[in-house]
């Protein structure tokens, strides 16, 4: 499409463009740091721009010489049209957000001996947002899976997750893809790197053996192939911003203090008293994801809160619940065998647990599953008698666990019953076990609100 196009054909043509990507755009947007930078510059909704020449776009593409693939097919003309079209606005405010960070990923690229251009590789993952997750297990800016987080260093449970911690994660990353780049062509390894190694698998073989990147990602699976498009037309747009008249979007640092917490407060408790928005904290503090803050942690806070902190933190302190030293159920161990049409998602939500659990008690590195694979899993007693597996040893998970379904730790017939919250446990799911309790009776019995914890021991009441 050529400069004389109308803008209603570019935004026709944008509409098929990179969805996953779009995606990040999306949850970028709504972050408090990107409502306060539109507080401050403003929302300029883009309705005219200057249509973009994608004949121009695929000549410079095929020009660059970075040592890495670069083509322009139909999608990735689409997404040049997107990025810099529709939603320019919104590409402005990202590459705005990751100014500060592309001198750091170039900067551990180098040493690496990696190509420079994967800089960009998070833009077009996460819209280089440290606070990004999908329904696959991903997060982070470089969206790391389990498996390859842990085992390149990070710290992953269910207080802190490094993989959003910028520089941690970069660094991992960074290792990742220079493993990547030894044990495949360079094809090859971006795809792996865009869109996983086991989709790398799967296109070689839905392609025929195909070897450039070009024809392997058609052959991707849906949801992650569009990040080959993206990639592509982001490059393009970063390299010829000035030609095309992208400007990243200029934003001062948030003015923030810096406190260092005391004992284990729970979280909403700490930014209701403080007054601080969840979200701004959030996003200050990435690598805190539980609902407990660690006890002398060093935090970042909006202006102010830090102030506040000092005549109100032991009104905090009292006002968290305290933290019980209490075992789970004993976990028993459950065999699952695949069957056609089941994906691990499904699976561990089936079971009450993480994909990244299944992923790390089975070795798995990847989400591929074939029909008649046995799955290990690990349920506590509570909860294996509602399931239809047996153990590895041939005894029924039923029988095993029948004194604990029929009276839960150990409690007598007219007594209330106790349970003990597992991680992903939630007071709906909890009811549902229970015949005749709904998730209000249980908070009223125990007095206590939605939010529980893994460890917490709660009453469940007898049916009325």
């Amino acid at each position: 499409m050529h400069a004389g196009s109308t803008l209603s054909m570019i935004a026709l043509a944008a509409t098929a463009a990179a969805a996953q990507p779009e995606v990040a755009l999306d949850m970028l947007r709504a972050t408090w740091t990107a409502r306060e930078a539109r507080s401050i510059t403003g929302d300029p909704a883009v309705t005219s721009w200057v249509p973009l020449d994608t004949a121009l776009s695929g000549e410079r593409l095929r020009g660059l010489t970075d040592g890495m693939s670069a083509f322009q097919d139909d999608a990735v003309a689409d997404a040049i049209l997107l990025f810099g079209g529709p939603r320019r606005s919104d590409t402005e405010l990202m590459l705005g957000l990751a100014t500060p960070w592309l001198p750091l990923i170039a900067d551990e690229l180098r040493e690496a001996g990696l190509p420079d251009d994967l800089k960009y590789v998070p833009l077009a993952l996460s819209a280089m947002n440290p606070c990004a997750t999908n329904t696959h297990g991903e997060a982070g800016p470089w969206m790391l899976s389990y498996p390859v987080a842990v085992r390149y260093g990070l710290v992953i449970n269910d207080t802190i997750d490094q993989r959003h911690d910028m520089v941690r994660a970069t660094t991992a990353a960074v290792r990742y893809m220079k493993h990547l780049y030894s044990s495949h062509p360079p094809d090859q390894a971006l795809l792996a790197i865009l869109c996983g190694p086991a989709n790398l698998a799967r296109a070689k073989i839905r392609s025929g053996g195909a070897a450039t990147l070009a024809a392997l990602y058609p052959h991707a699976d849906a949801a992650e192939r569009d990040r080959v498009p993206a990639f592509m037309a982001l490059r393009y747009l970063v390299h010829y911003a000035n030609d095309l008249g992208i400007r990243p979007t200029r934003l001062d640092p948030p003015a923030i203090d810096t406190l260092r917490t005391g004992p284990s407060v729970r979280r909403t408790v700490f930014t209701t008293l403080l007054g601080v928005d969840p979200r701004a904290f959030a996003e200050l503090n990435p690598v805190i994801v539980g609902h407990h803050l660690p006890a002398s942690t060093l935090i970042r806070v909006p202006q102010g809160a830090a102030g506040r902190y000092i005549s109100m933190a032991d009104s905090i302190a009292h006002a968290s619940a305290p933290v019980i030293d209490t075992l789970p159920d004993a976990p028993i161990l459950l065999n699952h065998t695949v069957r056609s049409g089941e994906y691990l998602g499904g699976i561990a939500e089936d079971h009450g647990v993480s994909v990244a659990e299944l992923m790390e008690w089975n070795g798995l590195e990847s989400d591929l599953l074939h029909e008649g694979m046995v799955l290990r899993v690990r349920v506590p007693a509570t909860v294996a008698g509602t399931l239809e597996h047996d153990r590895p040893d041939g005894t029924t998970a039923k029988d095993l666990s029948a004194r604990s379904t029929t009276a839960p730790e150990g409690t007598h017939a007219g007594r209330p019953r106790v349970y003990t919250v597992r991680r992903g446990d939630t007071l709906s799911a909890i009811a549902k076990r229970y015949k005749g309790v709904s998730a209000r009776d249980i908070m009223r019995y125990n007095g206590i609100g939605e939010t529980i914890r893994a460890g917490q021991r709660i009453k469940i009441p007898l049916p009325r």
